[in-house]
């Protein structure tokens, strides 16, 4: 079901106004990635969601809800999705890729290749 937000995994606009660096177009701070202050910002942000007692049993909760609104009898599979491409090394998709690792947590980019097989 495209369009559920989990707002825990939303970089904080309020954080990102604050910034003295901002990520922009041609970005001038490309060469402190993964040091930038957007990297290290969504980092810290992520390290405070309880992934254990919150995050995970919600996700669940939710593709368990979409499952039985959609009578969908398979397991229900939970994709997050990134606005900017693969190939962006400052984005989002880095950070939460680390920081889902930390938790034990693989997270695995989808590609035409695996669009068959189950994640």
């Amino acid at each position: 079901m495209l369009g559920i937000k989990e707002e825990s995994l939303i970089f904080n606009p309020e954080v990102f106004e604050s910034m003295d660096e901002q990520c922009q177009k041609d970005c001038p701070y490309r060469n402190k990635i993964p040091n930038c202050d957007f990297m290290i910002k969504y980092t810290e942000q992520l390290r405070k969601v309880d992934f254990k007692n919150y995050l995970l049993p919600e996700l669940a909760r939710v593709a368990e809800d979409v499952r039985k609104i959609t009578h969908y009898e398979g397991e229900p599979i939970i994709v997050l999705m990134v606005h900017e491409a693969p190939t962006v090394p400052c984005s989002e998709r880095p950070v939460l890729q680390k920081v889902f690792k930390e938790n034990g947590i693989e997270l695995k980019e989808w590609s035409k290749e695996l669009s068959g097989e189950v994640l």
